[in-house]
């Protein structure tokens, strides 16, 4: 009956896996973005673009049309006759940043760039002293415009990763010692070898993770993240077979199936919680 049960997870977790990361990888592409806060503008009405270093990125481009999706067709036309600095090029895109002082531009944004402002209250422009660019697959940004000048310094959320970080690592420790409980990982001993090993490989599988989505985006976090649990695997595989090693007594272990089992369903329950909470996975 055990076995069969064993076996059954074991179908469970590479089925689910096999289902979910297709639906994760469906909205998946090179997409980067850059995400700038305002700050010192609230109570006034005002529109933001990006002026871009190139004629063209992705669907936007100088020869672009105006659409009604974007707003204002006034306000559209007023940055397209803008007389922008040499070099750079108004490519069709902006926001309405009067409510939520945000500009995100989050599909193919120019890789360096002015930032212009527009109200349309006084017909006047405002933009930056100097270009920008990207600094991360995601950029975000803080723009201090108190001042009369727009004055822009990285904001990237470090802490809010950090967080995320330890929140993986404990909804995955927690659920690898049910599984481990159900495969007869049981006792205090085994218990602490789970908490101890999986502490190690996903504290750095995290690490990894972090450091390729902040360089490469989504595309290149779902990639190294099968690459990368597919070597966690066999790393806890090693562990758990050196401590049946240390222990014969206890043969009933099966160190590679609970290995195999334990992060198939966890790789699939990361995939599917990035989804219900993106904000911590």
């Amino acid at each position: 009956m055990k076995k069969k049960l064993l076996q059954c997870l074991l179908v469970l977790s590479l089925l689910v896996s096999f289902l979910v990361l297709p639906a994760a990888a469906a909205d998946i592409g090179p997409k980067p973005s850059v995400v700038i806060d305002f700050e010192g503008l609230e109570g006034q009405t005002y529109y933001a673009t990006l002026l871009g270093d190139a004629d063209g990125y992705g669907p936007w481009s100088t020869k672009r049309f105006y659409e009604e999706y974007l707003g204002s067709r006034e306000v559209w036309d007023a940055f397209k006759s803008y007389d922008a600095p040499e070099g750079f090029w108004f490519i069709g895109y902006m926001e309405d940043c009067t409510e939520d002082q945000q500009l995100a531009w989050t599909y193919y944004p120019p890789e360096s760039f002015y930032v212009l402002l527009y109200f349309p209250d006084t017909g006047t422009f405002l933009l930056s002293s100097e270009p920008c660019s990207r600094y991360a697959f995601d950029s975000y940004f803080t723009a201090d415009v108190s001042g009369g000048d727009i004055t822009l310094k990285h904001s990237y959320a470090f802490t809010g990763e950090v967080i995320s970080l330890v929140c993986r690592c404990v909804l995955t420790i927690a659920a690898e010692l049910v599984i481990g409980w159900l495969f007869l990982f049981r006792g205090k001993e085994l218990f602490r070898l789970i908490c101890v090993t999986n502490a190690v490989t996903q504290i750095l599988l995290n690490l990894a993770l972090n450091i390729t989505n902040y360089l490469f985006g989504s595309m290149g976090y779902v990639m190294f993240y099968v690459l990368l649990e597919a070597a966690v695997f066999v790393i806890e595989g090693i562990v758990y077979s050196a401590y049946l090693k240390r222990h014969p007594q206890e043969k009933q272990l099966r160190p590679w199936g609970y290995a195999l089992v334990s992060n198939g369903l966890s790789f699939a329950l990361g995939l599917w919680l990035s989804h219900v909470i993106p904000g911590i996975f």
